[in-house]
This record gives structure tokens, C-alpha cells and sequence, in this order.
């Protein structure tokens, strides 16, 4: 089975895009909760096109929000500081899921990210899940590879106009099970 775990900024740059409809190319889009609140919380105008992909995505049955214990932290921090914001937290909630459903599985995981400490911090984690930890435009790439109507590069420089600080690497980072 792929699945593909989001961090916050590939969300928000596919959002961006309008493309978050090439995620629906993967069985599975798993978001963890606290990745789905800290983009909830951004102050975008493309949060509300995140939200209608989101419902119409779940209702078809092709992303789940798995609940965490750092989303559940989180929720009750928020109630009691309504500013409060949780430092790395999307990043410890995807590894929290990841240790607790695909350790041990034969599953293979899809992880678009953006922030460039993501990779290690997985990678020295555990190395006992099969998984691909790529970037937005790796993942662009890939898209464009498989057929999809896509242009990679051209999404990627109107996405680099709008935001200049993006993470500019095409670059994945293979984490497989010992012993394969």
C-alpha cells in the first residue's frame, strides 16, 4: 500500500498551486491532525481552498486525519492560550504516527516535506519502515512521471514567485527496512 504523510508546507504550497488534487494519485493521503490544525491556523487565502480539498477528499474516502497525542496537546493548549503555537509539532506528529502504524509494516510511506531536518530526524529515529521522504518538487516531478497532467517546473516557478523562500531542492531520501 502508498500512502503519502504531509508535512504543513507542502500543503500550503499545494494549496497554493491548486493542486493539491495530485495527492488523490496515492491510495491513501494521511494528514496528522496537528499537520491539519497548523494549517488551519495560517492566515492564508488558500486555507479555504485547503479546507473544501480536505472535506471532498475525507468524504470520498481518501484522506484521513489520524488523531495524535501532540494534536490532542495541542488542542488543549490552544483552549487555554489561544496564541499559543507548538514549535515542530506537525513534524513529531507525523513521526509519532509513523512509529506507531508503519514500524514493522510492510507498508510503503510517502513523506513531502519542505524543512530540511525532516529526513534526519526520521532517519535516526528508526530505520525499521519503508519510506520516501521527498520535497514538493521531487513530489512535482514524480506527478509529471506518472502521467499526470502536470508541468513540474513550471508549477515549481510560479510557486517560486509567490514564494521565494521555498526549498528549492529536488531531493528524496530513501529509508528502507533493514536488511532490504
Amino acid at each position: 500500500m502508498e500512502l503519502i504523510l504531509l508535512d504543513t508546507s507542502p500543503v500550503i504550497h499545494l494549496a497554493m498551486l491548486d493542486c493539491l488534487g495530485l495527492l488523490e494519485s496515492w491510495e491513501r493521503v494521511i494528514i496528522p491532525d496537528m499537520v491539519m490544525w497548523e494549517v488551519l491556523r495560517y492566515q492564508d487565502r488558500h486555507v479555504e481552498r485547503f479546507e473544501t480539498w480536505l472535506k471532498q477528499s475525507i468524504s470520498r474516502g481518501i484522506t484521513t486525519i489520524p488523531e495524535t497525542d501532540i494534536g490532542r496537546m495541542y488542542q488543549l493548549a490552544i483552549q487555554a492560550d489561544s496564541s499559543y503555537r507548538a514549535r515542530n509539532a506537525g513534524e513529531y506528529a507525523i513521526l509519532e504516527w509513523i512509529i506507531e502504524h508503519l514500524e514493522h509494516s510492510d507498508d510503503q510511506a510517502v513523506l513531502l516535506y519542505e524543512n530540511g531536518k525532516i529526513p534526519r530526524l526520521i532517519s535516526e529515529w528508526s530505520s525499521d519502515f519503508n519510506m520516501d521522504v521527498m520535497t514538493t518538487r521531487y513530489f512535482l516531478r514524480a506527478c509529471e512521471r506518472r502521467g499526470m497532467a502536470v508541468n513540474a517546473e513550471w508549477l515549481w516557478t510560479n510557486l517560486l514567485q509567490q514564494k521565494p523562500t521555498i526549498n528549492p531542492r529536488i531531493e528524496i531520501t530513501q529509508i528502507r527496512r533493514s536488511g532490504l
